[in-house]
């Protein structure tokens, strides 16, 4: 199966508008918005000429995402596998 690529960022304007920690995680060309990450592979930080200044980008087979929040539009977990 074909590994691909995602990355995530901590969302200072979500938090700041929520309160809430949340870091969006990049995915198949879709962006969603999760309170916490479980990965089984590895990751690493990656620096960038724009914003976000770094973030953390690995290789997946897929993700699974569990417990969307409907008012606050946003997933309990993003299980990177």
């Amino acid at each position: 199966m074909k590994l691909l690529t995602w990355w995530a960022h901590y969302k200072k304007l979500m938090h700041q508008r929520t309160g809430i920690d949340i870091m969006t995680v990049h995915f198949k060309n879709e962006c969603r918005f999760v309170k916490s990450i479980k990965s089984d592979g590895g990751f690493h930080t990656h620096n960038r000429k724009q914003q976000p200044r770094m973030i953390i980008k690995g290789l997946t087979r897929g993700i699974v995402w569990e417990g969307y929040d409907q008012a606050t539009n946003t997933w309990e977990l993003a299980h990177i596998q």
